[in-house]
């Protein structure tokens, strides 16, 4: 899943699955467009900073067991006073 698939960063990727190449090459792709997580301003949607916690703990990068305060990370308060 990427953020923003429709931006022209992606395109190669995108272009390379339209064509086949990576079925040709016996990859099993596909592309998922998912909501970006930071909006041009540096501001997230508010389900954001949970959304890659659940990430994390899925590809085992953060043990299960382990607790994390999102209120002590990033905010968008802290965003918008950086602005």
């Amino acid at each position: 899943m990427v953020g923003g698939l429709s931006k022209q960063i992606y395109l190669p990727n995108e272009l390379t699955q339209q064509l086949g190449y990576f079925r040709q090459e016996g990859l099993d792709s596909a592309l998922q467009n998912q909501m970006a997580i930071f909006s041009p301003d540096g501001l997230m949607p508010a389900d954001a900073p949970q959304t890659v916690l659940n990430i994390e703990y899925q590809n085992k990068l953060i043990p299960q067991s382990k607790t994390i305060d999102l209120s002590l990370t990033y905010t968008n308060e802290f965003a918008s006073q950086a602005s």
